[in-house]
């Protein structure tokens, strides 16, 4: 009997760490590094590996040695910092010449139909966070069909690495697939909803390049925005302080402001004060503290400098929402 693609995906990861495959899982060897390799059978279509590790030195693995699955078609979702791949010719017995070295982007997807002579390189001390969809050939093949510009992208007749950076959409519905509960009696119909999101969202922005030499979809990495848009999160207690928030990032006041608009259509101060009161609608709900105090836990000057803001947004006081929650019980 034949073995699926879920397994031989599985298998060739395991020829690389050498750990062990117990029900689609690989469980990475001490040795090696700390992390696993999860496989997913979604429908006859889909299936998709989680791969997460942090290795403790730096691996080194030539695609002549994979055994090659030419029935799923791969696009690989996620973050490849400090991740390498390059086209190499054999000069020697183990010895190669590294011919290019094939853009990456630090945040973003990527197909390629190069499955000879490359070399992945993957950093020690990194954590290494992807998610790999393998579509089957002729459901991959006819969303190429759908636009003549992925045609020329993905000509089937010549060698072709299609990369493109993450937008809002895709950066969200990657971090979704990564929270995923397994244990969910829904799961699998959860991964299949956001994996063909992704897929779908793909192939969309890529038809949509004004031509097939356009890079991807912003002109610049969009990585230090979602940064920011973490440390944001993060500091719903306090005061906005935008001048760390650059420091951090390693980028201008000015730039921050417009890349932050651009992507999230809203500035950064009605970001903050948006994620503050969405919080403090959270808090409310709960009844654990007083007015007062929530104002203070989320840095606002007083309890009425909170309730102004608070009924600005939503055309409600503190106090009435309070009200509204009770009658509703």
């Amino acid at each position: 009997m034949s073995k699926s693609t879920l397994t031989l995906s599985l298998e060739n990861w395991n020829n690389i760490f050498q750990g062990k495959i117990v029900d689609n899982k690989i469980i990475m060897p001490d040795a090696i590094g700390v992390g696993s390799v999860i496989g997913y059978e979604v429908n006859s279509d889909i299936e998709v590996l989680s791969v997460q590790f942090i290795l403790k030195e730096r691996v080194e693995v030539l695609t002549e040695t994979i055994h090659p699955i030419s029935e799923k078609k791969a696009i690989y979702f996620g973050r490849h910092i400090d991740t390498d791949i390059n086209v190499v010719t054999k000069v020697g017995e183990n010895k190669y010449k590294v011919e290019k070295k094939l853009p990456l982007l630090e945040l973003g997807a990527f197909s390629t139909n190069l499955t000879q002579n490359l070399i992945w390189s993957y950093p020690a001390n990194v954590e290494y966070k992807i998610v790999i969809i393998r579509i089957a050939e002729g459901y991959y093949q006819s969303l190429i069909d759908r636009s003549t510009v992925l045609q020329q992208l993905f000509n089937g007749k010549e060698d072709f690495y299609v990369f493109e950076e993450f937008d809002l959409n895709m950066k969200e519905t990657y971090d979704k697939i990564n929270k995923l509960n397994p244990e969910n009696i829904f799961f699998i119909d959860q991964l299949e909803a956001l994996s063909q999101y992704l897929i779908v969202t793909f192939f969309q922005q890529l038809s949509g390049r004004n031509d097939t030499t356009e890079k991807r979809k912003y002109p610049f990495n969009i990585e230090p925005i979602f940064k920011a848009q973490e440390i944001i999160r993060n500091s719903l207690h306090e005061q906005l302080n935008i001048a760390s928030i650059t420091k951090q990032i390693g980028m201008s006041e000015s730039r921050l402001r417009f890349l932050f608009k651009k992507v999230f259509d809203s500035t950064i101060h009605n970001y903050h004060i948006q994620l503050r009161l969405d919080e403090a609608k959270r808090m409310l709900k709960e009844k654990e503290k007083t007015n007062t105090t929530i104002a203070m836990d989320l840095g606002f000057s007083s309890a009425s400098h909170f309730s102004m803001v608070f009924k600005k947004h939503f055309n409600i006081t503190p106090k009435e929402y309070r009200n509204q929650l009770k009658g509703e019980e």
